[in-house]
Order: C-alpha cells, then structure tokens, then sequence
C-alpha cells in the first residue's frame, strides 16, 4: 500500500480504528502487534512488538499469544475493518477440544481471523525455528478445529469478515462496499 496501512481511513475511522471497535466491547484484553519498535504507540492498548526480527504475521501472533494474560487470542489482521463481533463469538462458541479454530471459505484457511490456545505455542515455535513463517506448517501439528461457510455464514452470510485491504484496489472495493452500507441504513426496509 505505500504506507501503514492500519491508519488507512475507511468511512472515517482507520482500518484498525474499525477492528478495534468491534474486539473492545468483547475482550477483556485487547492487543496490538507491531513488526517495528515504537510502532503504534498512541493507540492506547498494549503493544507487542515481534520476538523475531522480519517474521510476518506468524511471528505477530507467536509473540502476542506469549504474552497474553489469558490462554486463548483472537487474532485479526489490521487490515480487515468488517470483522463481525457474531463471527468472533460464533468461533470462541466452537473451541472446545480444540489448540486453534480457523475459519476456511474458498480460498483456504482464515488464520488472520482465528483463535488459538497456548498450546499452539510449541509448534509455533517449531516451526519458526525451521524458518516456516507461514500457518500452515503449525496448524498441522495441532488439533484445528476448521469452520466452513456452513457454519461461519449464519453470523456472516457473505463473508465479509474476511476481507482485507492488501492493495489499493481492495482499499476501494471495501470503501465501496461501507458507502453502499452507509446508504442502506438510512432507507428504512433495506437490507444491509
């Protein structure tokens, strides 16, 4: 995107701004994981930075679950502004028996929108070792729990949850998707 993209303004409120505000009235503990020292500061929770130098959105949840007061974190990109509070529930409902429940829809594993137990932890840290930055290594190794569209869609029937502003093209696609909200909620009788 060219910039931080957490400070992206979506329908006024920063992409992270919007994440926020749904995950505050539900958690307890609210944290935010930064790749760079220093970095969002002024967001008034606390902030994680990574234990491992340049290791992406694993090494942000690694880190952050070491050090969360409480076994379980939901983690969210900062990047995906229309994340339900239903869906975070939806999938807290579904954690029994379970070391991570992730949400999957057509394109795969949603392990930027999941929960994940403490005891993810060792074969997070495994598979960091081995140089594995992505999710899919560890999640092999722990009892996952996967939540289809079957499930997922009853709080969240079009998966928007899910989306992200990776570019600048999703950045407009999501802003046009929150006018078309914002227009649909003042005409009485429309969906949203």
């Amino acid at each position: 995107m060219g910039t931080d993209k957490a400070l992206v303004p979506l329908g006024g409120v920063s992409l992270i701004g919007r994440v926020l505000a749904v995950l505050d009235p539900i958690f307890d503990e609210v944290l935010v994981s930064t790749a760079r020292p220093g970095q969002r500061r002024g967001l008034a929770r606390r902030t994680v930075e990574d234990l491992l130098p340049g290791g992406g959105a694993l090494v942000g949840v690694y880190s952050t679950l070491s050090v969360a007061t409480y076994p379980w974190l939901f983690a969210v990109g900062c990047d995906m502004p229309l994340v339900r509070a239903a869906l975070v529930e939806r999938l807290w409902s579904l954690r029994r028996g379970a070391d991570a429940v992730v949400p999957e829809t057509g394109r795969g594993l949603e392990p930027l929108c999941a929960f994940y137990s403490r005891r993810c932890l060792g074969a997070m840290a495994r598979g960091l070792a081995a140089g594995e930055r992505g999710f899919a290594h560890f999640l092999g190794e722990v009892r996952l729990r996967r939540v289809g569209p079957e499930v997922w869609g009853e709080v969240d029937p079009r998966g928007e949850s899910f989306l992200n502003a990776n570019t600048p093209r999703d950045l407009e696609a999501l802003r046009r998707r929150v006018a078309r909200r914002a227009v649909s909620l003042r005409r009485p009788g429309t969906p949203t």
